[in-house]
């Protein structure tokens, strides 16, 4: 625990709850709590009786964290206090600066005012909207009353539907063209079969 600048580690029994040693250290270069060389678990405490009597006790933590933080809270202690210190010192050389300036008069002498300029937007009238750079599209201000149209009154027959485009028919094809002789020079073959000529193979014409 912390009192002031003093701090102090108390010894309490485990089990009632009664102290048993107090150990005040008073600065930060105090040996009042001393770790041991060889290892960061220990260390001496000078306990004190409040009326002039002190001994020397060990003190060990099982567990290295809790070590630790035994340590780490003195410290923290300790800076706290140098801050403290540092702040009272700055607090000081600041009284002392300003006490050796002459004093300025800065009220107000009759018939001075203060003018303080306050830019307000305002309220009404349609805003502008700044054309998007490389010439893009001005939107106007939106319609009274929200972005939305307001519903239709009761009874009121919906609008009439635009008519739709039918869409025209695509032109007939055009009659195939008669067939091209694909085959050219090789003349005409329908006559083939009345040339009379037997060719060895039979009449296919009642298959």
């Amino acid at each position: 625990m912390s009192r002031g600048t003093t701090l102090k580690v108390l010894l309490e029994d485990a089990t009632s709850g009664d102290l048993f040693a107090s150990c005040p250290i008073k600065t930060a270069s105090d040996k009042a709590v001393d770790a041991v060389l060889d290892s960061r678990r220990y260390f001496a405490l000078r306990i004190d009786d409040g009326k002039g009597h002190h001994a020397y006790i060990g003190m060990g933590f099982r567990d290295r964290d809790d070590a630790y933080n035994f340590n780490a809270t003195m410290q923290d202690h300790w800076k706290s206090v140098k801050r403290q210190e540092e702040a009272e010192v700055i607090r000081k050389q600041m009284e002392e600066q300003y006490a050796s300036q002459p004093m300025r008069d800065l009220s107000l002498k009759d018939g001075e005012k203060l003018s303080i300029k306050v830019n307000v937007p305002s309220k009404g009238g349609p805003k502008k909207v700044r054309a998007a750079a490389g010439g893009g599209l001005t939107l106007g201000p939106p319609p009274a009353g929200g972005l939305l149209a307001p519903p239709p009154p009761a009874g009121a027959k919906p609008p009439a539907a635009a008519p739709t485009a039918t869409p025209a028919a695509a032109p007939a094809p055009a009659p195939a063209a008669a067939a091209d002789d694909d085959f050219g020079d090789f003349g005409d073959f329908s006559a083939a079969g009345d040339a009379g000529g037997d060719d060895g193979f039979g009449d296919f014409s009642g298959a």
